[in-house]
């Protein structure tokens, strides 16, 4: 199953969501705002992405290298600072900017 991780007023989310709904694949939508990750879901996410520190927004780390812990923890404290679009399978994950990112990511 796929999941995006989405929040409404977001383009390049909603550019996300039409990408895998005209290829007709299933999907969750999780709004990580209004249903924000604890902190387990936040370490097996980053174990899943290739570069772990692209889900935390760069103006915050201002060039430091965190652990994932670290991300995970003030994601955890400020869900607002999560990369967005973002998309998991069950053994992959990937920040979608670009969207069309997805294509390659799913092989559609």
């Amino acid at each position: 199953m796929i999941t995006l991780y989405y929040s409404p007023n977001c383009s390049k989310c909603r550019l996300s969501k039409k990408i895998l709904t005209c290829h007709n694949l299933e999907f969750i939508i999780r709004d990580y705002l209004k249903k924000p990750l604890n902190n387990d879901e936040l370490l097996r996410l980053l174990d899943k992405l290739k570069r772990p520190e692209t889900l935390i927004r760069s103006d915050v780390t201002e060039g430091r290298l965190l652990s994932n812990n670290n991300i995970a923890k003030l994601i955890t404290e400020d869900p607002s600072l999560m990369q967005r679009p973002t998309l998991e399978t069950e053994s992959n994950a990937i920040i979608a900017r670009p969207p069309f990112l997805i294509y390659n990511f799913l092989n559609i």
